[in-house]
């Protein structure tokens, strides 16, 4: 899959929300496609072997409901129930996502893992089903547009059950920034090497971008998440990242619609 179509347009973290457009949900997602953005969005298997587009683990933030997703059962007609921050959305499949979609604009698509910045999965049964669920899904709609794969689990393609989905995409390593000296411990974690890197904004320098791109190959390097034009402008112009994800504003950036 050609990388170009993960720098040519900003990527619109969880799509492009406001009050009345939740996050990450279908109304969002058709917001960025007519604007033409890319979109990030997060996947969370269930308690019933689905893959929901959905950051939390809980319905908390966005519901007022103490539910669990990975431990309450989530019946298809329970979660088109479940309406999102008093709105009429729900909480979409990773199938529904791909059928709006449809290839008209690139996806990167986080894999969301529980613990500390999702270090680990909470089991290797866990890991399997989700790549297993991913694969299928890939599969089926690889012809149709660019589908990218991040997460924060450094561990990610050290799972015998990841190389279908491997074989399929590009797959990026996200690296939160919890001080300068994390982007070296993070990358030493990884025994086999990703496509790209999506950095945390805070700290993120020139010299750290560098370094990765020394990876091999002139590795592609993302920001997140920028969030208004002077955060844009530093990110672009200092530290001189390929792309940035963003929320809460629109970028200043030309976007390319062609495929």
């Amino acid at each position: 899959m050609d990388m170009e179509h993960l720098i040519n347009r900003p990527i619109a973290h969880r799509a492009l929300h406001d009050e009345t457009k939740p996050e990450n949900t279908l109304a969002a997602i058709q917001a960025a496609i007519d604007k033409g953005y890319a979109i990030e969005g997060d996947l969370r298997l269930t308690n019933e072997g689905k893959l929901l587009w959905f950051h939390d683990g809980s319905l908390r933030r966005l519901t007022n409901w103490e539910v669990n997703i990975k431990t309450e059962e989530l019946t298809e007609i329970k979660r088109k129930r479940i309406k999102l921050a008093g709105t009429d959305q729900h909480i979409p499949t990773l199938e529904e996502v791909l059928e709006l979609v449809d290839g008209r604009v690139p996806l990167l698509i986080e894999i969301k893992t529980r613990g500390w910045y999702g270090l680990a999965f909470s089991t290797s049964e866990e890991a399997r089903r989700t790549f297993e669920l991913l694969s299928q899904a890939l599969k089926k709609y690889r012809d149709k547009g660019p589908a990218y794969v991040q997460s924060f689990c450094p561990e990610m393609l050290q799972y015998k059950s990841f190389d279908e989905v491997g074989k399929m995409t590009k797959v990026g390593l996200l690296i939160p920034a919890f001080s300068v000296a994390t982007v070296p411990l993070y990358t030493k974690l990884v025994k086999r090497d990703y496509d790209f890197y999506a950095v945390e904004k805070r700290g993120l320098t020139n010299k750290m971008v560098a370094n990765l791109r020394q990876r091999g190959d002139n590795k592609i390097v993302l920001a997140w998440t920028i969030r208004n034009y002077n955060e844009e402008s530093i990110i672009l112009n200092e530290a001189k990242v390929d792309n940035i994800i963003f929320e809460n504003y629109e970028p200043n950036i030309n976007i390319s619609k062609g495929k």
